[in-house]
């Protein structure tokens, strides 16, 4: 469709060409919404919605021609519960680059937006990037792997990216059994890394796993992580999912900085590990802001549960899960970790046709992303 703020000074209407448009010019009158169904291309495909704010007529024998002066309905059209409207989008930016040939863009929005809709009853939904109209077909997270293949020594490929996952620790510590994937540690003080190439250094990744035990010894945890903005295994962002031994669940966004981790921020969750049931951890990446949260699988998503702010870690646009075995553990070797799904759901993942409005080039990674005709709440 066409811009619909797109202002013209005046635009013809030929009645006497078009005489099936008589009837319904003669009940117009100023305020009132006409439709260009046709418009010149220059404008773009679609329609024009616009209100008459006056005009003049000349008629004669054979001729009857209107010129209307008119003006973008767009800004009168406000939302409705359940409208086709859709609720702009305010600060959502391209993750990455998207070139004039590409047809998938990598989506990133606000933490106060979150994501945008993913159901395939809402498309084809059409989006502005930078100037260009452009329809969505698909929305979808960056990176899902719910395992359900069989790989022995890696976890093979990630279907959604197409990239084979890249592992830190021995290749027989990771498997695929058809269902899950496994992070197998031999000894204690011992730690298994497994990530993929997202292209964004915002990310939020979602872990869900399981140990077999509960975890054994002084001070010692059992631990799965949710990690983000990896550059190698001495720099990334992680958030900590930590049975420990009295079966309390803790919390925890860390951050590891030239080999050393810190812990920025934690929490007790209330939750009571029971060993084999999986657990979800999350981790929000956006600019210095981090979040956290953990919780058991089929409760209701919690808020965030613990959240800071840090600006040591910059780069790295990978993301994944990492394992440990605290050093001091009194638990029986070797122990298998269950990691049953892992999910970038930011940023996410679009189809679209480009160029719908003539417009097609290159855009840079921070280009302004939003629905083409965003909704204006009635005051």
């Amino acid at each position: 469709m066409a811009d619909p703020a797109l202002r013209e000074s005046s635009f013809p209407l030929d009645l006497a060409a078009n005489p099936d448009l008589v009837d319904g010019w003669l009940d117009c009158q100023v305020g009132s919404r006409i439709s260009r169904t046709n418009p010149p291309a220059v404008y773009g495909s679609g329609p024009i919605d616009t209100l008459i704010e006056g005009w003049s007529e000349t008629i004669g024998p054979r001729s009857w021609m209107v010129q209307v002066t008119p003006s973008p309905a767009g800004p009168w059209q406000v939302a409705e519960a359940d409208g086709e409207q859709r609720a702009p989008a305010d600060g959502s930016t391209l993750a990455s680059a998207l070139s004039s040939n590409g047809t998938t863009l990598m989506l990133m929005s606000t933490p106060e937006n979150d994501v945008w809709t993913t159901d395939p009853a809402d498309m084809p939904l059409d989006m502005r990037v930078g100037g260009e109209q452009v329809t969505a077909s698909a929305i979808g997270p960056a990176a899902q792997d719910p395992f359900t293949r069989t790989v022995t020594g890696s976890w093979g490929i990630e279907p959604v990216t197409g990239q084979a996952w890249q592992h830190f620790g021995s290749a027989a510590s990771f498997n695929v059994t058809g269902s899950s994937a496994q992070h197998i540690h031999q000894a204690v003080n011992s730690g298994r890394i497994s990530v993929i190439d997202i292209g964004s250094t915002d990310a939020r990744v979602r872990v869900t796993g399981s140990v077999p035990v509960a975890a054994i010894g002084p001070s010692t945890a059992l631990t799965i992580y949710a990690i983000a903005r990896f550059t190698d295994d001495n720099n990334y962002y992680q958030a900590r999912l930590a049975f420990i031994p009295n079966l309390a669940i803790t919390c925890s966004i860390r951050k590891r900085v030239a080999g050393v981790d810190d812990t920025i921020a934690s929490v007790v969750t209330g939750l009571t590990h029971v060993p084999g049931t999986r657990y979800t951890v999350e981790l929000d990446v956006a600019g210095s802001q981090l979040r956290a949260r953990v919780w058991r699988e089929g409760d209701p998503v919690p808020d965030w549960q613990t959240q800071a702010t840090n600006t040591e870690l910059t780069a790295g646009t990978k993301a994944g899960v990492r394992t440990i075995i605290d050093a001091g553990s009194g638990n029986t070797m070797p122990l298998t970790y269950t990691i049953d799904d892992v999910v970038v759901s930011l940023p996410q993942r679009v189809t679209v046709t480009r160029g719908v409005n003539g417009v097609v080039r290159d855009w840079p990674a921070g280009t302004e992303v939003d629905v083409w005709a965003p909704a204006i709440a009635a005051l």
